[in-house]
């Protein structure tokens, strides 16, 4: 049982890297570290091909990052009404 909780964790991570391959970028300095050999070889296939559907994946949040901005002005006025 423990060799199996051992390969799903390789597992669970490649998922993790097909599922966020935009963030795969980002987590592949990190994981460098940990992926001493494998998981630097599927990193590295990933991204190379995966270099023009990461930036669609990379559009999206960024829009998402635009309204907490605007939703950041909302609170300051709300600061004021509660005063008087």
């Amino acid at each position: 049982d423990r060799r199996d909780m051992k390969l799903s964790i390789p597992i669970v991570l490649s998922l993790v890297l097909i599922i966020t391959e935009g963030e795969a970028f980002i987590f592949r300095r990190k994981f460098q570290g940990y992926g001493r050999g494998p998981v630097n070889k599927f990193k590295i296939k990933r991204p190379r091909p995966s270099y023009g559907p990461p930036k669609s994946s990379y559009g999206p949040p960024k829009p998402s990052y635009g309204p907490p901005k605007p939703s950041y002005g909302p609170p300051k006025p709300s600061y004021g009404p509660p005063k008087p």
